[in-house]
């Protein structure tokens, strides 16, 4: 198997400007994903319904804020589960040594 260099950042010490925007970076693609994905929605609606376009448009973007609240909801399960889990490892290891 191969070897993967792991990068460990600080957050607690030091200068967070330099720091903040990795933290970020992947929220906010997160974000333009999602709003890219609500108008990709829109757009295939809106070409392919009939003579209720109008209401179907109004369906789909009612619907963005429920997809946001999903999304985010399981992001935060994640970062939460990551983080339960890496203080996990580290009491294990710590046991250990």
């Amino acid at each position: 198997m191969g070897y993967i260099k792991k990068s460990k950042i600080d957050m607690l010490n030091g200068p967070i400007w330099n720091k903040l925007p990795m933290f970020a970076l992947p929220v906010a693609a997160t974000a333009i994903l999602e709003q890219l994905f609500n108008a990709s929605d829109i757009a295939v609606v809106g070409n392919f319904t009939g003579a209720d376009k109008t209401a179907a448009v109004a369906a789909v973007g009612a619907n963005a804020p429920i997809i946001s609240l999903i999304l985010n909801l399981f992001i935060g399960i994640a970062l939460g589960g990551k983080c339960c889990n890496r203080k996990r490892c580290r009491t294990r290891r710590q046991r250990r040594s």
